[in-house]
Parts: structure tokens; sequence; C-alpha cells
């Protein structure tokens, strides 16, 4: 099966009264666009789909801090990241 690998590009990292916003760019181990891939947290009612061009946009509320961000897509194994090492490369940057 093939590895779903992300590359993210922070935009923006805004603090909005408990609000984080992450926007990113996803793509495969050979640095190609992968277009529709879904973004969340499951069973939180926090997710979005990437466009056509890989771009993401997510909003990911306080109580969500200690969650973790799901990336999948058919074909692909999914790839998981703790909202607190987002929030600490976001941190980094």
């Amino acid at each position: 099966m093939k590895h779903l690998t992300l590359i993210f590009i922070f935009i923006t990292s805004n603090f909005i009264v408990y609000c984080q916003e992450i926007t990113g760019i996803t793509l495969n181990t050979d640095g190609n666009l992968l277009a529709f891939v879904n973004v969340g947290i499951p069973l939180k009612n926090v997710g979005t789909v990437s466009d056509e061009n890989g771009k993401f946009f997510l909003k990911i509320n306080e109580s969500n801090i200690n969650d973790t961000v799901y990336f999948s897509m058919l074909g692909y194994k999914t790839a998981k990241f703790a909202v607190k090492s987002l929030n600490n490369n976001l941190s980094n940057t």
C-alpha cells in the first residue's frame, strides 16, 4: 500500500479565541500533489477535504487540543498527527 506523505506549508497559525487555523498542502512520497485528501478528527465533527491543488484549511478548537488529525485517501495508508505536534510545528516556523 502506498504511503501518504504530507508536507505542510503553514500559511497561517492564528489563535483566535481558542481556535487554531491550519493551512497546508498534501503531497505523496514522490512530491506530487494529492487532491481531495480527507483531513479531520474522526467523531468530532472537525474536518475538510483538500482541493484539486492539494491545499486544505482546517480550524481546530481548544477542546480538540488532545486529539489526532487524520489524513486519508483511497489507495494510501492513513497518516496521523497529534494536534499538539502540529502546534509545535507552527510555533517553530
